[in-house]
């Protein structure tokens, strides 16, 4: 089953909704997340609804077609070249123009538009594209994400832990650019079911998984990711700009330490090797034999929880009475803990308390084990859980 077969996907009831869902698109599709609106309605706009640049650096604009009465009519030549004359006094001067209809697509249409980009094009104008209903939608299919945000109905309760088999001992799972980490989570551990590897192996790499996807997704740019098992052969991808998670650079992000503790966990049971082909980054992991075999020291591991999503929820939510002498925190009761969000959560006990108290912080061991190589005060007293 591909994504055109799961999201049938029909244009928008109203004209504004299409508007947002055309920003959210094209947000996606330019990487620019300062995308906007042009202006409010009823503001002179030059043809042009949402503005951005793209992942080029050049200026681009979309017109959405149907304000005045939506869907609105077939989208015709005159109308095209009278949406360009608008836009050729947009500023800054755009680089790129798409008009962007509800419509069926055209060969009348498609014909100007590259007439038109042909002739600016010697003057050194924005180029011109049409896009029908059929394009916007082959668009949406490249960034699930929004289809995810306008389009919920498609997302029951297990729609995001769907696993798909493409063939015999062959799995693959999408991650969208927008979900929340946990289910981000709950989807790579659906492969769980079929991987080569005992469920305390797959713990730790799950949670490596969800560190590299999150990563990609605040701050790579990347719009969607999906992770492939065929075999002995696990295989993630991501449309974000180039970053190898297995790189020993002295870097000073949590996330990117816990990667590293995780892959030496993992030592012996995997084989990782990280490359980049065209526009998308991969990290390819192969099972050994060994996966089957208990990791020392180690129990269950749970992925990252939206119960302590980033710092300032974690503030929010911890709050250490001055006048407490024994605190204990546990973590190990939580669905889903990432090595990033357990530093964030030592991080603020160190922001609250101070060494007339005794602080005890309970996690898995393998989440024990990489605080343990961080700087803290020895007041704060790590406990594996049992």
């Amino acid at each position: 089953m591909i994504i055109r077969d799961l999201y049938p996907l029909s244009p928008p009831e109203n004209w504004q909704t299409f508007e947002d869902l055309c920003l959210h698109l094209w947000k996606a599709t330019w990487r620019d997340k300062d995308g906007q609106k042009n202006g409010r309605q009823g503001q002179p706009q030059h043809g042009v609804d949402v503005y951005g640049t793209d992942r080029a650096g050049l200026q681009c604009g979309i017109q959405c077609k149907g304000k005045a009465a939506y869907p609105g009519k077939l989208l015709t030549p005159k109308i095209v070249q009278t949406e360009v004359t608008k836009a050729l006094r947009f500023t800054p001067p755009l680089d790129r123009y798409g008009i962007a209809t509800t419509g069926v697509r055209t060969a009348e249409t498609q014909q100007v538009a590259r007439e038109i980009t042909k002739r600016h094009g010697r003057s050194g104008k924005f180029s011109v594209h049409v896009y029908s209903w059929e394009e916007i939608r082959d668009l949406l299919y490249e960034n699930p994400s929004v289809i995810r945000k306008f389009f919920p109905a498609y997302f029951s309760a297990d729609g995001l832990s769907r696993l798909e088999q493409r063939a015999e001992n062959s799995y693959r799972v999408d991650l969208f650019g927008y979900d929340p980490i946990q289910d981000i989570s709950q989807v790579i551990d659906s492969l769980s079911k079929v991987a080569p590897a005992t469920e305390r192996v797959w713990r730790v790499l799950q949670s490596l998984l969800v560190e590299v996807a999150v990563n990609a997704f605040d701050h790579g740019n990347a719009s969607k990711a999906f992770v492939e098992l065929e075999n002995a052969t696990l295989t993630y991808t991501d449309d974000g700009t180039a970053f190898d998670p297995l790189s020993t650079e002295a870097r000073q992000g949590s996330g990117l330490k816990y990667v590293r503790h995780a892959r030496d966990l993992l030592a012996g049971y995997v084989d990782m090797f990280y490359g980049r082909k065209g526009d998308r980054n991969y990290l390819k992991i192969t099972f050994s034999d060994h996966a089957y075999q208990k990791i020392k020291s180690q129990t269950y591991y749970y992925a990252p929880s939206i119960r302590f999503p980033g710092r300032d929820y974690i503030e929010q939510t911890l709050k250490i009475p001055k006048d407490a002498v024994e605190i204990t925190i546990s973590l190990s009761s939580e669905p889903a803990i990432a090595g990033s969000t357990a530093v964030g959560v030592l991080e603020a006990i160190q922001r609250q308390t101070d060494e007339t108290q005794s602080v005890t912080l309970i996690a898995q061991p393998h989440i024990i084990s990489f605080l343990k190589r961080l700087d803290f005060p020895k007041y704060i007293n790590l406990v594996e859980s049992g």
